[in-house]
């Protein structure tokens, strides 16, 4: 419930503008970042720390603005 979709999926993350491969906890499954994102939020629900309300909610305003986590990328100090 404390992972965020990537690390159980895999990503990446630039590093001084190099593009680094980060493995996923969960990669060698063949776990998609879709499938990531489920497990995460519903071991999240389960804890009750969110609610069906919230994920709806966050689902649409997603969908609305045409953001999403489909690629991990941040920046490395």
């Amino acid at each position: 419930a404390t992972c965020a979709d990537w690390e159980l999926a895999g990503g990446y993350t630039t590093v001084d503008g190099e593009r680094i491969k980060d493995d996923g906890l969960l990669e060698s499954f063949d776990v998609d970042i879709a499938e990531a994102q489920e497990l995460v939020m519903t071991a999240r629900l389960m804890l009750g720390w969110v609610t069906e309300e919230q994920i709806a909610e966050d689902a649409a305003t997603k969908e609305g603005d045409g953001t999403g986590s489909e690629n991990h990328e941040e920046s490395g100090a």
